[in-house]
């Protein structure tokens, strides 16, 4: 009797059937999230905004309107400040347009996974992302920010997601150059980019090639480079027809570059980068020796080079540093283990303390409960209360609003009304002190 041998299944066969066997958890904690989400996008308190209130009234931002962020997100934002009109509730509404955004940095999350590691890795990672505190509130607020991590998260995603060709490396770089166009802060992910490609040698020895490759390698390159241009160079064109490339120049980088501020003026701190980006390099090296991700350990040597060396920019040599400016470390940095699906039933007992689900868990506990353990009936709430219609007359504009909106911060009863006046003031001028402040 001869007996018939039955064939294992292929890893990603193996992937496929157990993330379906996931599937109806995570479509649960997905929907558990969402809900969370819009919960907090009414209840969390506001920060100063940024808006594209000048453009909706025809102003030409650095030329009318002071500002120090680069102008693509309040573009695209205009049309929805026009449409919604001065209403302290602007505030509300463009909480809400920011939910697109979140979910698409959860989708380029699960792109980042699934290519380094399969379905069920960036299935998972997308989730944990989206509970994670600090991504979590930082991406809640009318922000800059938002718009910039989205775009950094799918240049990643397209440039690690298949073979590395020309057309691959010029969608990546019109992304990277897109989001140069919305912040500055893209040149550190360039950088971050650049130093992980010059270290892949060392972790990673270069196997030889057909002949004319470097040929190749160095068009893909140009490709890159010539999508990282177009936008910006577009942007600078406009503002130089509109004989507003001075103030355009003076705000997005004159003003943003002072000698000796933040960390600029800590050496030591910057001379720690050399030996920091040495260790990172080595650990990395050590790294993809003992892991077999299903992309291959060359997009995973480059993935976490470019998040560490990016992290190491920020917070040694970028001078200010803010939560938001971190928004983009989660999303390739944040993956889990490649051996996830070998591992998790091997490591039950001790799952809970793993470094990456056991955070999971206590962030679910922590959005459930409110940020910092607080029960949610001391989390600030809106409560609307109408008011009759006020009109404020400031060169001509007004502000109508026919219901007035307070948001309670505990015992104190803070209220906010004036403030998000304020905010949507057109009349925003520069008094020299490095700030913006708001005439009354």
């Amino acid at each position: 009797m001869t007996g018939k041998t039955v064939p294992s299944q292929t890893p990603a066969a193996e992937d496929r059937s157990s993330w379906r066997r996931d599937l109806p958890t995570l479509m649960l904690l997905f929907a558990a999230t969402l809900a969370l989400r819009i919960y907090y996008l009414f209840a969390y308190p506001f920060a100063a905004p940024s808006c594209g209130l000048g453009w909706s009234q025809g102003l030409l931002q650095y030329r009318d309107v002071f500002d120090n962020h680069m102008p693509v997100f309040h573009i695209l934002s205009a049309p929805l400040v026009a449409l919604i009109g001065e209403d302290p509730r602007i505030l509300f509404f463009m909480r809400l347009a920011m939910l697109p955004l979140y979910a698409a940095s959860l989708w380029g999350a699960y792109q980042i996974g699934r290519s380094l590691f399969g379905e069920r890795v960036g299935l998972w990672s997308a989730l944990f992302l989206g509970l994670l505190p600090a991504f979590f509130y930082n991406s809640l607020e009318f922000r800059t920010d938002n718009l910039w991590t989205v775009l950094l998260t799918l240049a990643v995603a397209v440039l690690v997601g298949g073979r590395w060709t020309g057309r691959r490396a010029l969608s990546g770089g019109l992304l990277l150059g897109a989001a140069l166009s919305v912040s500055l802060k893209t040149l550190m992910v360039v950088t971050a980019m650049t130093i992980a490609a010059l270290a892949l040698p060392m972790v990673l020895p270069p196997k030889p090639g057909p002949p004319g490759r470097s040929r190749q390698e160095g068009i893909k390159l140009a490709a890159l480079v010539a999508g990282i241009c177009v936008l910006p160079l577009a942007v600078t064109l406009f503002f130089a027809r509109q004989n507003a490339l001075g103030p355009f120049y003076y705000c997005v980088v004159l003003h943003n570059v002072v000698p000796g501020f933040g960390r600029w003026r800590m050496p030591g701190t910057l001379m720690g980068f050399p030996p920091l980006l040495v260790f990172l390099v080595y650990g990395v090296r050590r790294l993809v020796r003992r892991v077999e991700p299903a992309g291959g350990a060359k997009r995973l040597a480059f993935v976490t080079l470019m998040a560490g060396a990016f992290f190491l920019l920020n917070e040694m040599v970028w001078p200010v540093n803010t939560a938001p400016t971190r928004l983009p470390l989660p999303p390739p940095g944040g993956l889990p283990d490649g051996n996830l699906d070998g591992r998790i039933q091997a490591a039950r007992p001790r799952l809970a303390g793993s470094s990456f689900l056991g955070d999971g868990c206590r962030n679910l506990d922590v959005a459930l409960r409110g940020r910092g353990g607080a029960s949610p009936a001391a989390r600030p709430r809106a409560v609307v209360a109408p008011a009759k219609q006020r009109a404020n007359r400031d060169g001509g504009r007004r502000i109508a609003a026919d219901r007035r909106f307070r948001l309670r911060h505990g015992p104190e009863g803070r209220d906010h009304l004036q403030e998000a006046r304020l905010l949507l003031r057109a009349g925003a001028t520069h008094d020299g002190t490095h700030r913006t402040r708001y005439d009354p």
